[in-house]
Parts: structure tokens; C-alpha cells; sequence
């Protein structure tokens, strides 16, 4: 095919091209075609006025001549037919002819114009009369009307109606808006779902084909979902205000997730992270593609299939990636992750075999196995490729016992000689010969360590060598220094705190002195050195503070501010001792700072020394003549100690002297105080004419005369104050309130209006100007002044506060979030989006933004208000109790203004009428006054939030009701594992194994199998006993001796009503406890299910805690609570319930529940729904990872200042004594600290419960007898656990004169019969064991009487001959039961454990047996529980497996445990038994018998116990009269000792000894 000749081919777009042709363009003409048109075609004639017809016209003139050359000559101009220009004719000359044929048109169509004229006008002319007459104006028409009212009379004018409204009634009384709410439904129901659309059905344009529709051609009217729009608002506002309260709490908005390329980041959480899972695979399938070798790519591919749960394809493209990257250890890594643990081993083998110098391989390969001879056998393997690694030796150590470790750490540190940390660890282990080689090796090899430098000197001062411990660190510092070793003074700061929390504080001290000037320059030197006082005070580290602040003085001792600082931190840290040594010398150095002298009085006043308060204040006075501070100091110290007349005396004298205005306030009030009001408004008087302009007079007399009454003359002093003192804002305060109580608003506003004129920009008054407003009820006044204050004071937290409650509730959010953007800092402003989520029903957000606020401007009384109150209607006890302890600390150091009510500086003074107002008093008032007052204000805007959103969004708000109820959200993005063979026995287990639970004792029952099956699987085992009160008691046994909590799992009904007993003691006992017990059903509860009772109503008067655990994923949670509920606080019983279906896995429970998919009627469909929904719920987000590390124990802790109180009483004493109860030896404090602390103490203990044994068995402290006369002739009584009820005849036994402590953690028990028998001196309410700790060692260097202990000694010994004597004689028939008890104290091993259950018999025992050492007695304490021996020595026996267990049992007790001997030879636990048969209930009878004559109901017969026990599987032997006792038990204890438990059956007689002894 030929082309086209070139001159036909136009390569540039012609511009003409889809564009309409141009007017009067006939096709052809410039082909020389000619155009055919009639007057049908162009229509009429041209009028004057229509566009001109071009297409004929003459050529144009040309231009200039210098315009000749202007053509355009552009290709998009061409035309192929005409050329550039678009015309033929445009380049031709215009000559004369045809500028004269121009004339000649331009005449004749100036003649045609001039003959229609004429026409023309006519025609217009006609028009307008025709519109004129069919449209004639108003006053046109009226025109005859008007001329006829020349006729009308006045009184007609006069009686004319005034003009009216013509509209109709609706348009003039139109009715405002209303609007109806519109139901969801009716809204979707029109939005959602439907098609729209303009095509008719029937135009053949509605489908593609006959009978079908055409996709494109309907629209969509809208899927609008109103539920999803309000969340997403909500949600929006709610992001703003976190967004807003990150940079408010300090905190970061940084995505912390990372980086794709981080493999941390890539751990899938769930499946909602991909959202389109086939674009992504295709995205990293198109990655591996084009680069196989890159790990990450594989390594994501895995994890995306693992996301969706397809884990063999995860598997088999993580196992391709470690083909294709075979260096990388990463996709080794990961699949050995993802491999189950056998394949797991293999991959992980075939890893190291290509990576063999990997220490991460080796490491998972050492994790991967489960005994440890494996996991130490890879690590060696690991050492053996690489001997440099400094990790695998750490590993590696770490598995191996003592002595292996030592060796393991001598080739490590040969391998690895630069690694400073197996130096030290090899150190650690040496003696300290060997590690004091250790370390100068370390040395010679890293001589730029100091660690190791740091270390020899710990190791010096622990080994007593304290003078080589300052050599060590200046050898240290001068030989790094030499090394050319950059001593940075931080690091060795930051060491320094380390060796003082290490305990080694010689060598912090050291490290201080010599490090603390180092670099620093002379002109820097203090500055720099209080930063760091104050960063180790900060971080705990008070004794490196301590030492800078000596370095400091020794530097500066003339600096007062160093002297200050010094002060105010043995203040907050010291003792009351070094504090007042400090002061001594401060004021020694800087007498001339009365800040010092200050802190030295109020320092003896707090002890109660006043006189040495008063001459230090004399002394004082010497130094500064004429000190208003110390005047006034001198007044407050006689006042607070009730000496009124003095303090009248000095106020007298230091107005003579010194007449401040001050010292007149404070005479005034005084007086006002003390009820003479006359007097101190004569002294305000005098104080006006000397200081007017000291505006708290004026105040405080205005109040005076309003308290008398007068309120006119307070009107007028106010008014006078104001004149005076116009820049005071608490006068202007009082002026306006006075004014608004007598219903003077105007004045009052006028008095506010006058004051911000005065004071222009203050917040303060703007914010009572719109309260004002508010409280006369205008509120669009009130926002108007609002909107006027915030343009005058923008940044104001306040008025932005108030600003948020002044906008409708639906507007307060998004107000809040312009108040915290204006205002991001502002406590005022946090505090008021606190209140506005509390009113919002959201607590948890509340709680977060209130503590916020206490964060940041913790004197904010408002907030803490507010918080107390909001803690006290919805909060624990715990959390109300938290926030009253930091008020409480805070003292009265608040600022009550904001949202609250503002208070004026007089008000912060008033005192009460009665007496004196101390420090900050009024304050705590007013804020009490500020909570209750507002409550009333807060039940109204919860009101007001309840009833917009009830009558706006009803229909949604059942919906949401429904949804709650169903838990259908929860359900829908937590979807259930149904294949799943996992059960919620798994998940208890887990959370009782990471709490170092070793036993749970039990009696099985179908309710708790699950339980019981996954705890044996992960080690702890499982001790079924006869009886369920036997399983309590062992448990309580073991929380006793082990410190931690004990747990017996019961099943339901009888289950747990046989445990009430055991659980009852364990709760008088203060024994932590975690009962688990089964329940039926959840959805069978009430239904008559098997053992369906109602067992939470039962225990909760027994335990701490009861809770139902109502869904597997709550089981986690709910048991980390109980735990810690146990040991906290006073530690006591807890019990959860655990309704089978939540034990068993989802495919048991299913089935027995029945769920059936669909059904055939309505109903059917409706029950089985629920049913599916209830087991949905039951299962939802069971298997998420959950942490189940142990939560804190919250243990009451004593102040240093009660402590020191303590110390102050005890240091005078002459005669003390110590009770202590079973709460000594409760965790935290070891119950070896606290034996060497009492016998640092040597004050004369009595023992009780389970202190028993706590000194031993022969302490030179430890008194056993005679008891009560101790406790009378002492004067001071310690009661240390102990309780004030029968033990001690409910307090009747303290002496009338003694001072007494009581220690408790319980508050009843500490306050206990306070208000009948006996009152404490002090009552510390915390933990006994620490309280004893602190207490030794404040009063180290204290000594005891010497007469006082050999007195008590005396009788002690006195006591115990008369028993050895009473022992020696013979009974009427069998054996003296104290002889049987002498011949057993000489046989007890140092090791035995002695077990009480029993009444006379048992009691005897208390008086003879001593308990060898610390928790090595059990009874059932205060409850006095018989039954509780089988129980707590199984218990006991377990905790200490190589232990002598005794069981002292009465014949009458041991009937209630005897079937628990086959438990002990089951388990393998033996035990002895010692059983005191005198055939009967001897306690109850040796009082029934002599009162009534009868011994009805106490006798029983001698029985053969040790043939019974026999039947049971362990060993029995009969003591008799004619036996040789010693003998005996010796056979006894072989027996035991070749793993038999054995009952000693002994025959006893009766004695005198408990003759008189009461049973009740």
C-alpha cells in the first residue's frame, strides 16, 4: 500500500477539530459550492438589536504599517482550503472603491433605520399602555378612593382600627420546631438496602436482556448505618482528647509498632491486622519472586498464612526459605517457631550444622529442650564451636549448681578474659582469699574497668576491712586515670547508688568523696552538687545524698541554702536524730537563718519535748532580735499546746516590738479563736490605722461583724476595703457574695463589673461574674460573660473549666478539646474532662483523667475532692483508701479554687469559735464542704445526660442493651476455637504454677477433674485427703508455714459445705487461703441442677473475696485477683467459683448443653440461638495470650514518724514487754530478721500462735509463765499481733499505768475492747514484722533492765520446777500426762514440728513442749477448732518433708482426722501421732462435773487407736503405766524414721494441773 503524498498529512492538530462550526458555515463553499438558504432557514428579518451575520462581510481596514508584519503564521492557524488567517480575502489592499462602497451601505441602511422609526416608536408605545392597563400600580388604582376621603370626619379618623397583622393565625403565631425522634429502623429502613433509579421498567433501556436488570445502570441509594456514625463520632472526639492528653500526661504519640522490616513488629496478634490477606500474598509472593534471598520476605509470607491459620503452609514456606536462605538465622529461627517441638529439634539441628558459630541457633536449640542434662549438653556442644561467646558462657552458667559453676566460670573467663561480668561472677563464688585473686586477674585484664575496681572494694567492706576500702577507690580512679580512661562523674554516681543499694554503703560513701568534685568547676560546685543530691534523693539513694551533702558543708559550711537543703532532706529521710545533730550544726555556722531555727523547735515540738522547743526559740532570739518569723512561731507553739496566755503575752510583747501586720493578725485572730470577738476587732482596728492596706484585716473584720450579724457594718467595711486595698480580689469576693445573699444582684454585678475595672485581666474575677449569673439562673447571660472573659484571658484554665459546662452535654466534648489544645497544662481544665467522663457514666476514664490532674498540680484540692467523692460512690476500698492516704500525706497544702468554690485568704484563716484553727484545717474543711455541697449539682447533669440521650436515642439504646446483654460485639472480633481441646482447668493451673504453688489438697469430684489433671501435668501435685475440712486445714497449714498461699479445690454443694469450718478458721487465722470449688452450670443455675446451691451467700461472710467465674477468658484475671486479695492487707481466705462449664473444653460442653443449628419452629430457632450465643460467649477469646505474672501485694507498711514515736516511749521505759501474735511471722519481713531483731532488741517477749518457737527453744528473752503478772507490773506493753480478747481476758490483764503499742494489720483487732478494758498510747495499724524491724533499729544501743529480766527469769524458772515436780507424781490410774510431756521435750529433735489439736490434753502440752525454732507450732488458733491436726500435718509434713511431724491429739479430737492415716501412707508422708487417752472430753468435764454434778456427754471409753491405726496402713504402739515412756518414743521415732507414721495410743490418768481452767 502507498503512503500519502506529504503535502496532504497535517502532523499538528488542527485546533477546529471536535469543536461546533462557526456561525453561518454552509458545508462546501470552499469548494466552490454555493450556500442555498430560504426564510425558513434564517428566519426574520435582522432586528437593529440581533448579532451581525459575518459570513458576507466586507474586508477590514488595514492596520499601520508597522502592523504589516503582526501575521500569524502558527501551524495550529492553517487551514488547508483558506490558508493562514481563515480568509480569503484578508491579505488583499483596501483601496478608495471600497472604502466608497462602505459609505453607501452605511447611508441606505441609515435611511431604512430612519423609515421604521416611526413604526417602531408606535408599536413600543402600544405595548405600554396595554401593560400598563392590565398591571395598573396600587396607587393607581386607589386614585378615585383617595379624593372621596376629603369627606371624612375626625371622630370617623378617631374610631379607624390601628393597622393589624393580615397574615393567618399560622404564619402569626408560628409555632417553633419540633422534632420527633425518628426510630433507626425507619431511617435504615429507607437509607439501607434500596435501589433508586430514573429509567422506566418498560423503555427497553432498563436491561441488557429481556427480563434481567443492568448492573451500572441503578444507584445505590445508601447503606447508612446511624449506630456506626454515632461510634465513629464518639470515637473521633475520643482520640482528640487522647491526642490531647498525650502531650498533657507527658507521653509520646510515636507509632510504637516499628518498622516493617523489624521482625519484632511482624509477631501476627490477630486476624483483623490484614485486611485483604490475597493482596498481601500476592504483594510477597511477587517479593520472593524477585529477590529469593531475602529472609524477610519468607519470613513475612510465613507469618501471613500463620495469621489466617493455615500453619502447614506457614510451615512449608518458612522450611523453602531456609532452602533458599540458608545463612540466615532468622528463617531458621523462625522455623523452628513455627514447627511443632519434635520437627522443631530437627530443624534447629539441621540449623546449626550450617550455621555452627550462631549463638542464637544454639540458644533455641537449648530452649527447645526440656531436661536439663539436654539443655547443658547443647550448650557445651554450643562452647565447643564457639568458645568466645560470651552469652553461651552466661547460659550456661546459669544452669549448673554451685561448685559446677565455678569450674564452668574458670574456663569461661580463660575463653572470654575481656568480659568483666564472668570475672565477677567467678568472684562471687570464690571465698575471699580466691576472690580477692579472682578479682587482680580480672584487673590485670581489663585495667579500664571500674567495675571490677568497684567490686574489691564491696568485697572489702564485707569482709570487715573498711580501711582499704577508701584506698581501693582512689587507687581505683588514679589508675584509670592513668590508663587514659575518662572518669565520668555520672557513672560513678550512678555506681555509687548501686553499692548503696547493694547494702556496701562505706563504699558508696567512697565513691562520693572521691568522685564529686571531680570536673567540676570551683564557680559550679554547689549548683551542680545539690542537682545531685537531690537526683539521688530522687532515686532512693539517700545515703549517697547524705554523703554529697557532707562533702558540700565541709566545702560551704557558711551557705545557708546548702544547710537547707541538707535539712530539709534528713527531714523527709533521716531520723528525727540526725536531723535535730544537723540542725545543731547549721545554726552553729548560720545563726542568722531563722528557717533553721524553725526547723530545730517544730523538730522537738513533734516529739513532744515543748521545753526544748521553747529555749531552742530563745535561743533563737538572741541571734535575730525582733524576728516576726520566730515571734510567730513562739505563738503558734504556745497555742497549739493549749497555753493561751502565753501566747497572749508574746503577741502583746511583739507589738510593742515588732508591730507587723502579721503580728496584728495573728493577736486578732487569736482572740477570735478564743470567742472575744470584741477584742479582736479592737486590735483589727488598731491594726487598719497603722497597716490599711493589708487587706486580710479587713477581711477578717468584715467576717467578725457577719458572724455577729451585722451585716450592714460588714457591707460598709467591705466597701471601705475595697476603696483601700482595690487590688485584693478575695475583699472584692466578699464584697459581691455578701451583697448577692441580701438579693442585691445588681449591686453585686455592678460591685464585680467596678472590680474587673480595677483589676483588668483577672480570672478569678470574670469566673464569679459568670457563677454569679449561673446561680440567678441566666445561663445565655452567663455565657455571653463567658465568651467576653475568654477574649480577655485566653489561656485561663479555669474559665476554660467552667466554659466546658457551660455548653450543652452533646457540645462538652468537643469543647473540651478546644479547652485542652488553649490550655494543654492546665489542672483545671484535665480536672473538668474528669468530671465530664464521670458524668458520662465513664468511670475508668474518669479514674485516668483524675489522676492526671493529682499529676499535675498535686495542691489542687479540687481534684483531690472530687476524686475521693467519685471513689467513695463507685470506687473499692482500695482505691479509696489510696486516694485518702495521698491527701492525708499532702497535708494541708492546698489550693481549694477552680471548679469548686473559690475561697478567699481570709476563709483559709477562720478558725473555729471553739478552739484554734490548726495548720490547714480550714482547708480540709472547706474541701469536704466543696464535695458534699456539689453532689446534688453532679446527680443533676447525670440526670440531664440520662434523659437527652433516653428520649433521642431510645431505639439505639435498646439495640445497644441488647448487644450488651449478648455480648454479641465481643463475640463477633474474638471468634471461638470449636476444634480446640484446650479446657479452663489448663488456665488455672497455669496462673497457680507461675505463683510457686507446689500442692493443691482436695477431695475430687467431677466439678474440678479439669483442675486437677492440668495441675499434675505441669508438676504440682495433687493431695487428695478423706475429708474436705482435712484438705482446708492442710492448705491453711501450708500458707502458714511456706509464706504463700494455700489452695484446696472442692467440689460443689456437700463439697464445699464439709470446708465451711476449716475456711471460718483459716479466716480468724489470718491464713491465705484460695478455696476453688465447683458449681453447676452457669445456664442451669436455679434449675435444680445436681449439688445446685446457692454457695456464694455461704462463704462470703468467711472470705475476702468470692467471685464467679462466669467465661473462660475471665479465669486468668479473676485468679491472679484472689491471690493477691489473699496476701493482702490482713492476709485471709478467698473462694472462687468455678461453674463446670467453664472447666470442661468446647466440644464436652457443647454436647451437653445441646446446641442444635436451626429448628422448626420459631421458638426452637430463638432457644437454640441462645444456646449458641451462651456458649459463644462462654468461649470467646478463651485462648488469648494473657500475662499471668503475679499481681503486687499490697502490705500496710508503718511511717518513720509513727516509728519514732514508738522509739521515743520505749527508750524511757524501765520495764517493757513484748506479746507477739501470729502476724509476726507474716511475710514480708523473714523470720530469721525478725529473731535477731528482737534479740537486738532484748525486751522480755511472751510468745502466741504462730510465733511459738520464734526465739527458739532457750532465748534469754523468751518468757513462758506467768504471764499475767508481767503484763501488770510493765510499763510499757508491745502488742505485736497480739489481740485483745479472751487470750489476754480482753485487755483486763494490762497494766493500768502502762503505755501501750498495739501493732495490727487488722484495724478491728487493733482497736479491739479499747472502749471497755484497755486503751493504746499508740495504735499502728500496719505490719508487725517490719514495725519490729524498724523499731530495733532505731533503738540500736538499747539495753533493758537488768532487774526487770532477772525477775521475770526468776519466776519463769520458778514456774517451770514447780511443773518437773507435779510431773514426778503418780496419777490414781495410767500415766501423768506431763510426765509423758517432760520425757518428750528431751526426745524432740531440733527439726520437729509440733502440731496442737486437742483441749486439756493439747493444753498441757503448751506449758511443757517448747518448739525448737521459728513456724515450727501449729494450733488452730483464736477459733479454737477441734479436727484441725490430720489437716495441718499433712500440711506441715509437705513444707518440710524431713521434719518430725507431731500430732498432739485428745481422744476426743483425733476422732474427727483418724481416716486421714491412709492419706499419709498414700502419699507417703508419715507422720506421728501422740494421742492422750483419758476416755472422755476431760476439758469440758473438769468444769461440768464440779458445777452440775454430771458428766453427761463427756465420757468416752479407752479405745484401741493404734489398731485402727494399724487398719489404715500405718504403725500403732500403746503406752501403758508399767512402760518404760522414754523407751517407747524412742521406738516410735525408729519407726518413723523408716517412713511409718505412727499413732502413740497412750493411757493417761488425770491431774491438778489445769484445775480451775475455764473451756469457754
Amino acid at each position: 500500500m502507498t503512503a500519502p503524498p506529504a503535502a496532504l498529512l497535517n502532523k499538528n492538530k488542527k485546533n477546529f477539530i471536535g469543536m461546533p462550526a462557526p456561525l453561518g458555515y454552509v458545508a462546501g463553499v470552499g469548494r466552490g459550492a454555493t450556500g442555498f438558504t430560504t426564510r425558513s432557514d434564517i428566519g426574520p428579518a435582522r432586528d437593529a438589536n440581533d448579532v451581525s451575520d459575518d459570513r458576507h462581510a466586507p474586508p477590514n481596514k488595514r492596520k499601520k504599517k508597522e502592523d504589516d508584519d503582526d501575521e500569524d503564521l502558527n501551524d495550529a492557524n492553517y487551514d488547508e482550503f483558506n490558508g493562514y488567517g481563515g480568509s480569503l480575502c484578508s491579505k488583499d489592499p483596501y483601496d478608495k472603491d471600497d472604502e466608497e462602497a462602505d459609505a453607501i451601505y452605511d447611508e441606505i441602511d441609515k435611511r431604512m433605520d430612519e423609515k421604521r422609526r416611526e413604526y417602531r416608536e408606535m408599536r413600543l408605545k402600544a405595548e405600554l399602555e396595554n401593560y400598563r392597563q392590565e398591571r395598573p400600580k396600587i396607587q393607581q388604582m386607589f386614585t378615585d378612593l383617595k379624593r372621596e376621603l376629603a369627606g371624612v370626619s375626625e371622630n370617623e379618623w378617631s374610631s379607624i382600627p390601628e393597622v393589624g397583622d393580615a397574615r393567618n393565625r399560622k404564619q402569626r403565631n408560628p409555632r417553633p420546631e419540633r422534632f420527633t425522634p425518628l426510630p433507626d429502623s425507619v431511617l435504615s429502613h429507607n437509607l439501607g438496602g434500596e435501589n433508586v433509579t430514573t429509567i422506566d421498567p418498560g423503555s427497553g433501556l432498563a436491561s441488557m436482556m429481556p427480563g434481567t436488570s443492568t448492573p451500572g445502570m441503578l444507584t445505590p441509594s445508601g447503606d447508612l448505618d446511624l449506630r456506626k456514625i454515632g461510634q465513629a463520632r464518639n470515637t473521633l472526639m475520643g482520640m482528640r482528647l487522647n491526642q490531647v492528653s498525650d502531650a498533657v500526661g507527658g507521653q509520646t504519640v510515636v507509632d510504637p509498632k516499628g518498622y516493617l522490616t523489624d521482625l519484632q513488629s511482624m509477631i501476627p496478634q490477630y486476624g483483623g491486622d490484614i485486611n485483604d490477606v490475597k493482596k498481601a500474598r500476592l504483594l510477597l509472593k511477587s517479593v520472593r519472586e524477585t529477590n529469593p534471598n531475602h529472609p524477610p520476605a519468607w519470613i513475612a509470607s510465613a507469618r501471613l498464612e500463620e495469621v489466617t491459620g493455615k500453619i502447614q503452609s506457614a510451615r512449608n514456606l518458612v522450611m523453602k526459605g531456609c532452602e533458599m536462605c540458608p545463612k540466615s538465622e532468622d528463617v531458621w529461627l523462625e522455623a523452628a517457631r513455627l514447627q511443632p517441638p519434635d520437627m522443631a529439634r530437627a530443624v534447629i539441628a539441621q540449623a546449626v550444622q550450617t550455621l555452627p558459630y550462631s549463638p542464637r541457633l544454639w540458644i533455641k536449640a537449648a530452649d527447645l529442650e526440656l531436661e536439663l542434662k539436654a539443655k547443658k549438653r547443647v550448650y557445651r556442644k554450643a562452647l565447643e564451636q564457639i568458645p568466645n561467646s560470651e552469652l553461651l558462657w552466661k547460659l550456661a552458667v546459669e544452669l549448673e549448681e554451685e561448685e559446677d559453676a565455678k569450674i564452668l566460670l574458670s574456663r569461661a573467663v580463660e575463653c572470654c578474659p575481656t568480659s568483666v561480668d564472668l570475672w565477677l561472677a567467678l568472684a562471687r563464688l570464690e571465698v575471699y582469699e580466691n576472690a580477692r585473686k579472682v578479682l587482680n586477674k580480672a584487673r590485670e585484664n581489663n585495667p579500664k574497668d571500674r567495675q571490677i575496681w568497684i567490686t574489691a572494694a564491696k568485697l572489702e567492706e564485707a569482709n570487715g576491712n573498711d580501711t582499704l576500702v577508701g584506698k581501693i577507690v582512689e587507687r581505683a580512679i588514679s589508675t584509670l586515670q592513668a590508663n587514659m580512661v575518662d572518669i565520668n562523674r555520672d557513672f560513678w554516681i550512678k555506681d555509687a547508688m548501686e553499692a548503696e543499694h547493694a547494702g556496701a554503703v562505706l563504699t558508696c560513701q567512697c565513691i562520693i568523696r572521691n568522685i564529686i568534685g571531680h570536673g567540676v568547676e570551683d564557680e559550679d560546685r554547689k549548683h551542680t552538687w545539690m542537682e545531685d543530691a537531690d537526683s539521688c534523693a530522687t532515686q532512693g539513694a539517700y545515703e549517697c545524698a547524705r554523703a554529697i551533702y557532707g562533702h558540700a558543708l565541709s566545702i560551704f559550711p557558711k551557705k545557708k541554702s546548702v544547710w537547707l537543703a541538707a535539712a530539709h532532706f534528713e527531714r523527709s529521710h533521716g531520723t528525727r536524730e540526725s536531723l535535730e545533730t544537723l540542725l545543731q550544726q547549721a545554726v552553729t555556722h548560720c545563726p542568722q537563718e531563722e528557717t533553721l531555727w524553725l526547723m530545730g523547735a517544730k523538730s522537738k515540738w513533734l516529739a513532744g519535748d515543748v521545753p526544748a522547743a521553747r529555749s531552742i526559740l530563745a535561743l533563737a532570739f538572741k541571734a535575730n532580735p525582733n524576728s516576726e518569723e520566730i515571734w510567730l512561731a513562739a505563738v503558734k507553739l504556745e497555742s497549739e499546746n493549749n497555753e493561751y496566755e502565753r501566747a497572749r503575752r508574746l503577741l502583746a510583747k511583739a507589738r510593742s516590738q515588732a508591730a507587723t501586720p502579721k503580728v496584728m493578725m495573728k493577736s486578732a485572730h487569736l482572740e477570735w479563736a478564743l470567742g472575744n470577738l470584741e477584742v479582736a476587732k479592737n486590735l483589727l482596728d488598731e491594726g487598719i490605722k497603722e497597716v490599711g492596706d493589708f487587706a486580710k484585716l479587713w477581711m477578717m473584720k468584715g467576717q467578725i461583724l457577719e458572724q455577729q450579724g451585722k451585716i450592714e457594718d460588714a457591707w460598709e467595711v467591705y466597701r471601705d476595703a475595697v476603696k483601700r486595698c482595690s487590688s485584693s480580689i478575695p475583699l472584692w469576693r466578699l464584697l459581691a457574695n455578701l451583697e448577692e445573699r441580701q438579693g442585691k444582684l445588681v449591686t453585686a454585678r455592678a460591685t464585680l463589673e467596678k472590680s474587673r475595672v480595677r483589676n483588668p485581666m483577672n480570672e478569678e474575677l470574670w469566673l464569679l461574674a459568670v457563677r454569679l449569673e449561673l446561680r440567678a439562673g441566666q445561663r445565655e447571660v452567663s455565657r455571653a460573660l463567658m465568651a467576653r472573659a475568654l477574649q480577655e484571658c485566653p489561656s485561663s484554665g479555669i474559665l476554660w473549666a467552667q466554659a466546658v459546662f457551660l455548653e450543652d452535654p452533646a457540645q462538652r466534648k468537643s469543647r473540651s478539646v478546644d479547652a485542652l489544645k488553649r490550655c494543654q497544662d492546665d489542672a483545671h481544665v484535665v480536672l473538668a474532662v474528669a468530671k465530664m467522663f464521670w458524668m458520662e457514666g465513664k468511670k475508668i476514664k474518669a479514674r485516668e483523667w483524675f489522676n492526671k490532674t493529682v499529676k499535675i498540680d498535686p495542691d489542687l484540692g479540687d481534684a483531690w475532692a472530687w476524686y475521693y467523692k467519685m471513689e467513695t460512690l463507685f470506687g473499692t476500698e482500695d482505691q479509696m483508701q489510696e486516694v485518702k492516704k495521698a491527701v492525708l500525706w499532702l497535708g494541708g497544702t492546698f489550693d481549694w479554687r477552680g471548679s469548686g468554690s473559690l475561697v478567699t485568704a481570709a476563709s483559709l484563716t477562720q478558725p473555729s469559735a471553739s478552739q484554734p484553727a490548726s495548720p490547714g484545717s480550714g482547708r480540709l474543711r472547706l474541701a469536704a464542704g466543696c464535695c458534699e455541697g456539689q453532689t446534688t449539682k453532679m446527680n443533676d447533669y447525670l440526670m440531664e445526660l440520662v434523659a437527652i440521650f433516653c428520649t433521642t436515642t431510645l431505639f439505639g439504646m435498646g439495640i445497644a442493651a441488647l448487644l450488651k446483654i449478648f455480648n454479641l460485639p465481643f463475640i463477633w472480633m474474638h471468634p471461638v476455637e470449636k476444634d480446640s481441646k484446650r479446657h479452663g482447668g489448663e488456665l488455672v493451673a497455669e496462673v497457680l504454677k507461675s505463683h510457686g504453688v507446689r500442692h493443691i489438697f482436695t477431695l475430687p469430684g467431677g466439678h474440678i477433674s479439669p483442675i486437677l489433671v492440668a495441675a499434675e501435668k505441669l508438676g504440682i501435685q495433687i493431695v487428695d485427703t478423706r475429708h474436705e475440712a482435712a484438705a482446708a486445714f492442710a492448705a491453711d497449714a501450708v500458707a502458714r508455714m511456706s509464706g504463700t498461699v494455700g489452695v484446696v479445690a472442692v467440689t460443689a454443694g456437700p463439697g464445699l459445705t464439709n470446708a465451711v469450718t476449716a475456711i471460718k478458721n483459716a479466716q480468724m487465722a489470718q491464713s491465705p487461703v484460695l478455696l476453688i470449688g465447683g458449681a453447676s452450670a452457669s445456664i442451669l443455675k436455679g434449675r435444680g441442677a445436681l449439688q445446685d446451691i446457692d454457695q456464694m451467700s455461704l462463704f462470703k461472710p468467711l472470705c475476702k473475696l468470692c467471685v464467679t467465674v462466669t467465661c473462660v477468658r475471665n479465669i486468668v484475671p479473676t485468679v491472679l485477683r484472689a491471690l493477691q486479695e489473699a496476701q493482702s492487707g490482713t492476709p485471709g481466705p478467698v473462694f472462687i467459683e468455678f461453674p463446670i462449664d467453664v472447666l470442661y473444653p468446647y466440644h464436652m460442653v457443647s454436647k451437653e448443653i445441646g446446641v442444635k443449628q436451626g429448628g422448626k419452629s420459631i421458638m426452637q430457632r430463638i432457644v437454640n440461638w441462645y444456646l449458641g450465643n451462651y456458649l459463644d460467649n462462654l468461649f470467646a477469646g478463651a485462648w488469648d495470650p494473657q500475662d499471668t505474672k503475679p499481681l503486687k501485694v499490697n502490705i500496710p507498711f508503718v511511717s518513720p514518724d509513727v516509728v519514732n514515736q514508738c522509739v521515743e516511749i520505749v527508750s524511757r521505759s524501765k520495764k517493757p514487754v513484748i506479746l507477739l501474735g501470729s502476724q509476726a511471722t507474716l511475710p514480708p519481713t523473714p523470720v530469721e530478721d525478725l529473731r535477731r531483731s528482737l534479740e537486738n532488741l532484748g525486751i522480755p517477749c511472751f510468745l502466741g500462735g504462730m510465733s511459738r518457737g520464734l526465739l527458739g527453744r532457750k532465748s534469754a528473752i523468751q518468757m513462758r509463765q506467768r504471764r499475767r503478772d508481767a503484763l501488770k507490773e510493765a510499763d510499757v506493753i508491745i502488742l505485736a499481733g497480739a489481740v485483745c480478747d479472751f487470750r489476754l481476758s480482753y485487755g483486763r490483764v494490762l497494766g493500768r499505768q502502762a503505755k501501750i503499742i498495739a501493732v495490727n494489720r487488722n484495724k478491728e483487732e487493733l482497736y479491739k475492747n479499747s472502749d471497755m478494758f484497755w486503751k493504746p498510747s499508740v495504735a499502728v495499724l500496719g505490719d508487725v514484722g517490719t514495725f519490729l524491724r524498724d523499731l530495733s533499729a532505731c533503738l540500736a544501743g538499747y539495753q533493758c533492765d537488768a532487774e526487770w529480766l532477772s525477775t521475770l527469769r526468776e519466776r519463769d524458772e520458778t514456774k517451770e520446777v514447780a511443773n518437773v515436780k507435779m510431773a514426778e507424781e503418780p496419777t490414781e490410774v495410767h500415766l501423768n500426762p506431763m510426765k509423758v510431756f517432760t520425757e518428750l521435750e528431751e526426745l524432740l529433735p531440733s527439726n520437729a514440728v509440733l502440731v496442737a489439736d486437742g483441749g486439756d490434753f493439747v493444753a498441757t502440752a503448751a506449758y511443757i513442749l517448747r518448739p525448737r525454732g521459728p513456724l515450727t507450732w501449729l494450733d488452730p488458733g483464736a477459733f479454737g477448732t477441734l479436727g484441725v491436726g490430720g489437716g495441718f500435718a499433712l500440711g506441715a509434713k509437705l513444707c518440710r518433708p524431713d521434719s518430725e511431724i507431731w500430732i498432739i491429739y485428745g481422744d476426743g479430737s483425733l476422732g474427727y482426722s483418724l481416716a486421714e492415716f491412709d492419706t499419709y501412707t498414700r502419699h507417703k508422708t508419715p507422720v506421728i501421732a501422740l494421742v492422750g487417752n483419758d476416755a472422755g472430753w476431760t476439758q469440758i468435764a473438769r468444769e461440768q462435773k464440779p458445777m452440775f454434778g454430771s458428766s453427761v456427754g463427756c465420757d468416752l471409753a479407752h479405745c484401741d487407736y493404734h489398731t485402727s491405726a494399724e487398719g489404715l496402713g500405718a504403725k500403732g504402739v500403746l503406752i501403758g503405766r508399767n512402760d518404760d515412756i522414754k523407751s517407747k518414743l524412742k521406738e516410735v521415732q525408729k519407726l518413723h524414721a523408716e517412713g511409718h507414721s505412727v499413732l502413740v495410743n497412750v493411757l493417761i490418768g488425770s491431774t491438778k494441773f489445769r484445775e480451775g481452767s475455764i473451756s469457754v
